[in-house]
């Protein structure tokens, strides 16, 4: 019974690292700068219309 702990441990170890790693890299994505710009509204408009 000592091998799942172990097992379990490992995976709780893994999926923090992953997370913390996943954080780090959208925090220095966010870093590197430029705007959040929305769509602009005259693409949208088009969105269902026959051409």
């Amino acid at each position: 019974m000592e091998r799942p702990k172990w097992v379990a441990i490992a995976t709780g170890i893994l999926a923090i690292a992953l997370g913390v790693g996943y954080l780090l890299l959208v925090q220095l994505l966010d870093y590197r700068g430029g705007e959040f710009l929305p769509a602009p509204l005259d693409t949208l408009s088009g969105v269902g219309k026959s051409f």
